[in-house]
């Protein structure tokens, strides 16, 4: 108890109190310093660690989520910053290593695991489902292997009969009805690729009920965790990604505009230094004094797309006040599991994944930065 209390007290006053990195550094430092963190988080088993504790000091086992979400990274990397995967990755194809574990932990009636640990004795969650789904497919739209479409499609079958007659997900999931959207859009892409309707339609029929839930005012209801008024950024900013990526798939203005609707209230709450606060309630106000870093770099992300899809510059400088912000609160450590990661909050001790340096948050970064270099 008392090392835990120390720990809590190092961490919070003098490890990272004067470590702000430096933003002028180019893009592609900080990427190579994502990469060696997910690389340090790799485990003999062939997975990739889920987070971790700066408090316990302990990795996190395998989490297939997230270990789906590194794989249309990596190869993107390999593909675009050759020099980077090298210097960091070798000569190895992990991406395949990743889809080859990510496949071994999906289970009879055809769903992928809602968290990590013993994967054969948990629910499954309607969110990580749909993640997983559109990973995979970025994967076999390169490889063309077909037993990765075919678990895709044993996994979408099972979404298809969880889903409620409205497109909702009320199972097997946190209060989260409008950020369920990210599987919406997997469901059209796996359509897309199958050639079958009811993929699509199950899909568009979820991003319809997101949509419904939307504001006058731009916020997204039903949007938390929890039934709780005010929603993390993370939430809010996967509804609003959902949304794009189902607009990019199916070219339908009605889905941008919402998303530029729901995003815009939620930029200007952005500081001229990045910061942005943690949580956010219906009315666009909120309490809290700390930042959710993967928040932020969902949002960033939301900036860049729909900058792209728009012709908005405005959101693209947006998007990069985001990405500097979170580039000057990457980790440095001499510990490999923390150097170059990015922790759930900031401070630290925040109320999202407190001391805690989740996969997802480095993923959606190394996401960020990637498309801020992209649109410089």
């Amino acid at each position: 108890m008392l090392e835990r209390i120390f720990t809590q007290i190092r961490f919070r006053f003098f490890d990272f109190k004067s470590k702000q990195q430096d933003t002028t550094q180019p893009g592609t430092t900080h990427l190579n310093r994502s990469l060696r963190w997910f690389n340090a988080s790799l485990l003999p088993d062939g997975g990739a660690s889920a987070k971790y504790s700066m408090m316990t000091h302990e990795v996190a086992p395998g989490y297939p989520m997230t270990t789906a979400m590194w794989i249309p990274a990596l190869m993107k990397i390999r593909e675009k910053y050759p020099e980077i995967y090298h210097d960091v990755m070798g000569t190895s194809d992990i991406s395949t290593d990743l889809v080859n574990w990510v496949l071994l932990t999906q289970r009879r009636d055809g769903t992928f695991p809602g968290s990590f640990g013993d994967f054969m004795n948990q629910p499954p969650r309607v969110f990580n489902n749909g993640v997983i789904i559109r990973n995979l497919l970025r994967y076999y739209e390169t490889n063309k292997r077909e037993d990765v479409l075919y678990a895709c499609i044993q996994s979408a079958e099972w979404l298809l009969k969880v889903q409620s007659n409205d497109g909702s997900w009320r199972q097997f999931t946190f209060h989260q009805l409008s950020s369920n959207t990210i599987t919406g859009a997997a469901l059209i892409r796996l359509g897309q690729i199958c050639n079958e309707p009811k993929y699509v339609e199950a899909g568009e029929k979820n991003i319809r009920f997101a949509i419904g839930l939307q504001s006058e005012n731009g916020y997204f209801r039903g949007n938390g965790f929890d039934s709780a008024s005010s929603a993390y950024t993370i939430t809010i900013g996967y509804a609003l990604n959902g949304i794009l990526q189902a607009a990019e798939l199916t070219g339908n203005d009605h889905y941008i505009k919402s998303a530029l609707n729901g995003l815009v209230p939620v930029l200007n709450l952005v500081r001229k230094d990045g910061f942005l606060v943690g949580e956010i309630d219906e009315q666009f106000r909120s309490q809290s004094s700390f930042t959710c870093l993967p928040g932020n770099a969902l949002l960033a992300m939301a900036s860049y797309n729909l900058s792209k899809m728009t012709g908005n510059s405005d959101l693209k400088l947006r998007g990069d006040l985001l990405t500097d912000y979170l580039k000057s609160r990457q980790m440095d450590s001499q510990t490999p599991t923390i150097s170059g990661g990015i922790s759930g909050s900031w401070p630290i001790s925040g109320n999202y994944c407190s001391y805690e340096i989740p996969s997802w948050a480095v993923r959606y970064f190394t996401e960020a930065l990637l498309l801020q270099d992209e649109l410089k």
